[in-house]
């Protein structure tokens, strides 16, 4: 999976399977099937999308805009209302991370990086002004489980679907977050580690971060 990343961020030397520090065994997944079925969303295929998503519903659309700026996941997205003044007090402060505390797997609260802190912030923002006008909320639907059915829907209809699902959208920001590691100038294992705790996996599992990235782009 580490590979696929350094190989979508665009480090081919770093991503070669016989790399030393990088190759299956030395990271002890040999005999270990990571075929990948997922792919990082193509900024184009993004920006397309989402311009679909809100012409249907504009709290999924914010919902979606933060899964893809802060690698949040589904529940994460929906459930982000909730967090959402809180994560603007600390980007105006110029923190480096956004706590995650809501719909996180296994209820593990998790502070991820801010990559590109202007398109967070717009995302925030327009998160906030939708959720204000919306009784605090990003979906409208009666409870967690119909507004996630309501997000999945929604994206769905708009083409995230196979290759390029919801899913997509934190696999772009994982490729946006290895770069943006390595150029504060952590190692390569740091910076796998780092970004698989920016997505929740833990830094045990810097080798796994999200599965497998071995394509670059859904349009390429």
């Amino acid at each position: 999976a580490v590979r696929a990343i350094f190989a979508m961020a665009g480090r081919s030397q770093l991503a070669h399977p016989h790399h030393e520090r990088l190759s299956n065994h030395a990271l002890g997944l040999s005999g270990a099937s990571r075929e990948g079925t997922k792919m990082a969303i193509s900024d184009e295929r993004y920006h397309t999308t989402l311009v679909l998503v809100r012409g249907k519903d504009e709290g999924v659309a914010a919902a979606m805009q933060l899964s893809r700026y802060l690698g949040l996941r589904t529940e994460e997205a929906v459930q982000a209302a909730k967090s959402l003044r809180t994560w603007e007090k600390a980007l105006l402060r110029g923190d480096e991370r956004a706590r995650v505390v809501f719909g996180t797997k296994g209820g593990r609260p998790r502070d991820t990086t801010v990559v590109d802190r202007d398109k967070v912030i717009q995302a925030v923002r327009t998160a906030i002004k939708y959720a204000n006008k919306n009784q605090g909320r990003l979906i409208d639907k009666p409870n967690l489980h119909s507004a996630i059915d309501r997000y999945r829907n929604i994206v769905r209809e708009a083409g995230l679907t196979g290759k390029s699902s919801p899913h997509s959208l934190r696999y772009a920001y994982a490729v946006e977050a290895i770069n943006y590691h390595l150029s504060k100038g952590f190692s390569r294992k740091e910076a796998a580690a780092m970004v698989s705790m920016d997505l929740g996996h833990g830094d045990g599992r810097g080798y796994y971060v999200v599965r497998v990235y071995h394509k670059q782009h859904s349009d390429d």
